[in-house]
């Protein structure tokens, strides 16, 4: 039988002797077996040997942190050949609305116009650039109402105020019910005229964003709104180019092309006032599976996302990697980018694509590592080899910088960085989205071999939950997935369904549990819709339900112990431990569906080094109080939050 393996032991054989690592101590040990080998040798502190020992010390000292780094720079070598590299930052996006001045007829505003913006994490301006062109028109929503059968309501000041919401169709919403929208100005807009519409964020959580699939999810009768403009007195046809809020259910821009006549008037149920030029979206048809509130609708509204364009950058090879080519500014975002290649007939468009390894011979695709704004293409067998010759690789437009800079808080977004004619400023009615850095080394590291097992396929709900990190333009920390279940719906059984709860950063500064933007559910839906999930399956993205948690306690510290930092550690420990994101047993967020434990929550509190003993421990869950020494469970795909502790330090008794 072999011998039991003690602490001074490995594998049955004796621990080896070490020496300490830090610089101090190499010399330490260095100098100790001076008498052993050169017993003549007396060394004193002037002495030219002491300083080589000190040298060595120090020298041994960086050898020893860069073994140290060893284990897990292999790790990460090995994750890049398999294709995974942590994930690029992305950019923050933003509507922002124009205001123009008197002009003739609309202005134009171009696609990529630069902005400039004051992050919440400060440091340098965030440029940010406009997604399309724009229209602008020459005025404003200057008088908003709401009709229902011949009552005319007026919301303008609600409209004025984004932190007073309406309600547009009233608590009940029916056909026939429309939202009017009069602009002001002597001159009507032409073409094209764009409307921002924010949407009131509902209690707790952003509605679920469905994306993909075959069939309507049955939420609600199918809805139809219809678009119109007054001319003069008789009301017309407004054709629908795009609709960003889906019909009013998130955030966004409705752009609408205009009729060659839009003349001012006067709705016949509100004859009063000046005479405006009107816009209407009436409900035609179908209803809403909850009345919409908005908190505002502007004219002159366009999508603005943080980065710069570079155009027309030949790209310079890695010396002795014929493989990889440099762009010249970093980290390059992954959007936009046009990269052509010269095969000797002219520059042609190559295909970006995550990884090399599927790809045939002749396929003519390109990896990009945005962190390392680098290229890598094809070697002949996996994916094209680039054709030799100089300058044969060009960005014909990329975009660089100011992604991940923070969350840009609302009207910060203010500087125009170049001028359009009649336009005298900007804003943004809310905060940005979006703005996450670059994904750390360590959650590359834990993320990296399930993704080796996924291997880009979504089967398991771990599988969804996993892919949808890589989201691009997504904050997302956490994501659970729950096949068949709508998270609208969460206890109906909808075949075909897969809804996927997804926890953000918690953003600093702001109370309550960490909610998902409107900007975030949309990229994760279309990214798992359009790329990962089998045919025929309808993704919903959603936030989860929160418990709020309490937690009231009396303990008995050591004596002598500070009850103010005792207190403080236990409080800092309760929040930690219930965290959505830091919380559970291994630290990586309280599991979904987790019950919470009265013995286990007993545990972690007498565990503290100060505490002695728990005299007494309750628990409120959701305002409620939990019966004593009772757990208390929560629905399978929900969360707990903590939402303020009491911490009584008691003195035993006597």
């Amino acid at each position: 039988m072999s011998p039991a393996l003690g602490p001074g032991s490995r594998f049955g054989l004796p621990e080896p002797e070490t020496y300490p690592l830090d610089e101090p101590g190499l010399a330490r040990a260095v100098r100790a077996r001076v008498t052993a080998f050169t017993p003549e040798w007396h060394p004193l502190d002037d002495d030219p040997g002491v300083a080589l020992i000190a040298l060595f010390g120090q020298m041994g000292q960086e050898t020893a942190e860069c073994l140290r780094g060893l284990p897990e720079k292999m790790r990460v070598e090995l994750l890049r050949v398999a294709g995974i590299d942590a994930l690029p930052a992305t950019p923050s996006r933003a509507m922002v609305v124009f205001n123009v001045a008197p002009a003739a007829e609309s202005v134009l505003v171009p696609e990529r116009f630069q902005l400039g913006a004051r992050s919440d994490a400060g440091g340098e301006m965030v440029i940010l650039e406009t997604e399309r062109a724009l229209l602008a028109a020459p005025g404003k929503v200057a008088e908003v109402g709401a009709v229902r059968a011949s009552a005319f309501r007026d919301l303008s000041k609600a409209n004025d105020d984004p932190a007073v919401p309406f309600l547009p169709f009233g608590l009940r919403p029916r056909v026939g019910d429309a939202l009017l929208l009069g602009l002001d100005g002597d001159n009507a807009p032409t073409g094209t005229l764009s409307i921002g519409v924010g949407v009131t964020r509902p209690p707790g959580a952003p509605r679920p964003v469905s994306e993909g699939g075959l069939y309507p999810v049955p939420l609600a009768p199918q809805l139809q709104l219809s678009w119109d403009v007054l001319d003069g007195a008789r009301w017309v046809a407004a054709e629908l180019i795009r609709d960003e809020t889906w019909q009013l259910s998130r955030s966004g821009v409705v752009e609408l092309r205009l009729p060659e006549l839009f003349r001012p008037g006067r709705p016949p149920q509100s004859p009063q006032g000046p005479r405006r030029r009107w816009v209407r979206v009436r409900i035609v048809a179908g209803g809403f599976a909850a009345p919409p509130m908005l908190d505002f609708v502007r004219a002159n509204a366009v999508s603005a996302s943080a980065g710069r364009t570079v155009a027309d950058e030949v790209l310079q090879p890695v010396p002795g990697d014929e493989r990889r080519f440099t762009f010249s500014q970093a980290p390059v975002l992954a959007d936009r980018l046009v990269l052509e290649v010269n095969d000797g007939s002219g520059f042609r468009r190559w295909e970006q694509v995550e990884s090399l390894v599927d790809q045939g011979p002749d396929r003519e695709v390109f990896t990009l590592n945005p962190a390392g704004a680098e290229v890598t293409f094809g070697d002949g067998s996996s994916g094209r080899t680039v054709p030799e010759g100089v300058a044969q690789v060009r960005a014909r437009s990329y975009r660089v910088g100011a992604a991940g800079g923070g969350p840009i808080k609302a009207d910060a977004i203010k500087t125009m960085l170049a001028s359009v004619s009649s336009v005298t400023g900007v804003t943004n009615p809310r905060p940005a989205g979006g703005g996450d850095p670059e994904e750390t080394l360590a959650a590359t590291v834990r993320r990296g071999p399930e993704l080796v097992r996924a291997r880009g396929r979504t089967v398991l709900p771990s599988d969804y939950e996993l892919l949808a990190l890589r989201s691009p333009g997504a904050r997302v920390r956490r994501v659970h997935a729950m096949p068949g279940r709508h998270p609208a719906m969460p206890t109906a059984l909808i075949p075909g369904v897969v809804g996927l709860l997804i926890v953000p950063p918690v953003e600093e500064g702001r109370a309550g549990p960490p909610l998902p933007d409107e900007e975030t559910l949309l990229n994760v839906a279309r990214q798992v819709s359009a790329r990962l999930a089998p045919a025929g399956v309808e993704i919903v993205t959603g936030a989860p339900a929160y418990h709020s948690v309490r937690i009231e306690a009396q303990v008995r510290l050591l004596e002598g112990a500070d009850q103010g930092a005792a207190v403080a550690d236990l409080l800092k420990a309760l929040d930690a431990w219930l965290h959505p994101l830091t919380g559970g047993d291994d630290g990586s967020g309280w599991p979904f569906g987790g019950t919470l434990r009265y013995a286990e929550l007993l545990r972690r509190l007498v565990s503290r080094e100060t505490v002695v003993a728990i005299p007494r421990l309750s628990l409120i869950v959701d305002g409620r109080r939990v019966p004593p020494c009772a757990d208390r469970p929560i629905g399978a795909h929900d969360l707990l939050w903590p939402a303020g502790h009491l911490i009584l330090p008691v003195e035993a008794p006597r």
